[in-house]
């Protein structure tokens, strides 16, 4: 095997530097991790490319959102109670949250275990729940739930949910008697000296800024990356709000293989379906992945791994493990242009080690983002229809699922829905959104939503206004209802419920 050093040389370093710098991506903070004969001393190397915030350059102490890399640690801490006390991962959720039911629960057609849960076989997905949702309504996250079926039985069928894992939040404080954050550091982060992984931090305060990618982008480079506002604050704690930086993470990644419920975690619990265009190395992956407990188990190219990737709000990261290398690695950048770095880090350190050439698979991964962007960054022309009347006017706020509240206004109505662009992000996250529409006949409409992002404390810079997330609308005959569909935002097709709202 060779030494890691020699692994990360001058060609490793150079296709990854030019790869970032094609792709547009900031920043980005690798750690690489080597197990030799005495598996209790690895050998860890960091490799820091570009910028964090501002000019502050990335080192392996600043900090990057975990994104959905915390669900394997939010896994391993809820099992390890559910074990002390007496219980397993096969426990009904409700033996630990009382509050807990499905639509279909309390009729005895769907019994959700906390392995239906942490494996995303819960029958619940994330079109079925939203926090927007429930903000919007006005409802706890247990009466969210209560009128959500599962739509397939839990056990038997594969649909990540972020809203789900959440349960392990409240589970894992029921349990210990403590919170969510002070039972990690207990358990976790206080005993491997990982003193910057926490739930909070902000752009700047030692932390990364997020960024996305601008319009007028091109897909082969010269890129223009806006930065993403206080985006640590989207996701929710038991999905991925944990931060860290690699230094902490190359602790995290000696420890894990010893950790007592590390075998359980990977061990397969369901099958992926294939074919994601939105996963992360998907045209370089072989068939057959799985998801065990937090961690996806696969091959590529005949190589076994062992993985969780993950994005949001200007930010992506992927741990991968090679066991059969003795190799793990986590990277972490802050651009969601960096999904890709993932798969393209776990390949060149193959290719290294097997001896072959790298040119395919750096050729590979740029095509897959390449056409992932093309994907994200369709344009679509002015649709002209009538003149607002009074009788055919949007007013009033309606309730979405994904986006929750949107509010139509006198000047929703127009006579031309602008020139729009999909953008790779939900917009209602990083600013304020509006609808806009105009008047087809018939009862139909075509939609976009006006966007002003918002700004960083103290910039004081003039809002522009930008066009995005186009979308269909048709009233339901007899109901102030709308049926939204062709959305270029989630879920693609929807109704609109009116909250108070007018139609005229």
């Amino acid at each position: 095997m060779p030494s890691l050093s020699s692994i990360l040389d001058g060609p490793f370093d150079a296709i990854l530097s030019d790869y970032l710098k094609t792709a547009a991506v900031p920043g980005m903070s690798l750690v690489v991790l080597q197990r030799g004969p005495n598996v209790n001393s690895p050998e860890t190397a960091f490799r820091s490319y570009g910028i964090a915030y501002h000019d502050q350059p990335v080192t392996p102490e600043i900090r990057f959102p975990l994104c959905s890399l915390t669900k394997h640690i939010m896994a391993l801490a809820l099992l390890r109670l559910l074990y002390e006390h007496g219980m397993s991962q096969d426990t009904p959720v409700r033996d630990v949250l009382p509050e807990f039911r499905l639509l279909n629960e309390a009729d005895g057609k769907a019994i959700v275990t906390f392995a239906h849960i942490l494996s995303h076989t819960s029958g619940q997905g994330d079109s079925d729940g939203r926090w927007s949702m429930m903000k919007a309504t006005d409802v706890s996250l247990y009466d969210y739930l209560a009128a959500q079926p599962c739509k397939s039985a839990p056990g038997t069928r594969f649909s990540y949910s972020n809203i789900m894992y959440d349960l392990t939040v409240p589970a894992i404080e029921a349990l210990s008697g403590e919170s969510v954050m002070a039972h990690l550091a207990k358990v976790f982060f206080q005993l491997l000296g990982m003193d910057k992984t926490t739930f909070e931090g902000e752009g700047g305060d030692g932390a990364a800024e997020g960024h996305y990618r601008g319009e007028g982008s091109d897909i082969d480079g010269d890129e223009d990356q806006l930065p993403a506002p206080n985006p640590h604050r989207l996701a929710h704690l038991g999905s991925g709000r944990l931060i860290s930086c690699a230094k902490d993470m190359a602790k995290w990644l000696a420890y894990l293989p010893t950790d007592p419920f590390y075998h359980l975690i990977i061990s397969p619990r369901s099958s992926v379906p294939g074919g994601n265009p939105d996963r992360p190395g998907n045209t370089i992956i072989d068939a057959g992945e799985q998801y065990g407990f937090g961690l996806y188990t696969g091959s590529c190219q005949g190589v076994p791994f062992i993985e969780q990737w993950g994005a949001m709000g200007g930010f992506a990261g992927v741990l991968t493990i090679l066991p059969s290398l003795d190799l793990s690695f986590v990277c972490l950048s802050n651009s969601w242009d960096g999904l890709e770095v993932g798969a393209l880090v776990s390949r060149l350190l193959v290719n290294k080690v097997m001896g072959t050439d790298p040119a395919p698979c750096v050729k590979l991964v740029t095509q897959e983002r390449r056409q992932r962007m093309r994907s994200e960054m369709a344009d679509f022309a002015p649709v002209t229809g009538l003149e607002p009347a009074e009788s055919t006017r949007l007013l009033g706020t309606y309730i979405t699922p994904g986006v929750g509240e949107i509010h139509f206004d006198e000047s929703s109505n127009v006579a031309i829905r602008p020139q729009c662009t999909n953008f790779p992000w939900p917009p209602w996250n990083h600013g304020d959104i509006k609808p806009v529409a105009t008047y087809l006949g018939d009862g139909q409409y075509a939609a976009c939503m006006e966007y002003k992002q918002w700004r960083r404390d103290g910039d004081d810079s003039p809002v522009e206004v930008r066009y995005c997330s186009p979308f269909r609308l048709e009233k339901q005959a007899g109901s102030r209802a709308l049926s939204a569909s062709d959305c270029y935002f989630f879920p693609s097709a929807c109704t609109l419920r009116p909250k108070g709202a007018q139609v005229g």
